[in-house]
């Protein structure tokens, strides 16, 4: 190990003064450009994205609060407090026709509620199975869905396609007692 450093001190002596100035400035610049790829760029590119992700963080935190609040009301709601089978059946309806559309039917079973529909959009289905859970407090028992894409027309240009939902969707739940 000494003999290399001796070796190494020798050939820097033996370098003309330009040639030392120039292997100096070779070694700052390759310092330089090691720092920024390691160090700096990093820690820039955290910066930049940080409100992103903060605000990110902050709705996916409230959304849980909200949730969570929603979970707490429905577990502090007495078992009394039931919407009547006839009261559920309609909201179910009314939820049904504004998210799904006309084309959603409704089939009552003694103990489940069967929604049949097609060609829904994937934020309508989310939608409408959240506003089914807190406002009847039914559950889905089952589903069988069936994804089927948007064609696109001939002498369009082709574009991503729409993936629409049909299907049925089985509840059950505390909404369906007998009257």
């Amino acid at each position: 190990m000494k003999a290399a450093l001796v070796v190494l001190q020798a050939r820097w002596r033996a370098l003309a003064q330009r040639e030392r100035r120039a292997a100096t400035l070779g070694a700052a610049v390759l310092l330089a450009f090691v720092l920024w790829q390691w160090a700096i760029h990093p820690a820039l590119r955290t910066l930049q994205q940080a409100p992103e992700q903060r605000a990110a963080a902050l709705a996916q935190w409230q959304q849980m609060q909200a949730l969570a609040a929603q979970a707490q009301a429905l577990q502090q709601a007495p078992p009394g407090a039931a919407p009547s089978r006839q009261a559920t059946l309609q909201a179910l309806q009314a939820l049904s026709l504004s998210h799904l559309g006309p084309q959603a039917s409704i089939s009552a079973q003694p103990d489940a509620l069967a929604v049949a529909f097609s060609q829904a959009s994937p934020q309508a289905l989310a939608d409408w199975l959240q506003a089914v859970r807190l406002n009847t407090r039914l559950l889905p028992l089952r589903a069988d869905l069936q994804r089927t894409d948007a064609a696109t027309p001939i002498g369009a240009t082709p574009a991503p396609p729409a993936a629409q939902w049909s299907g049925t969707v089985w509840f059950g739940g505390a909404g369906l007692a007998a009257p």
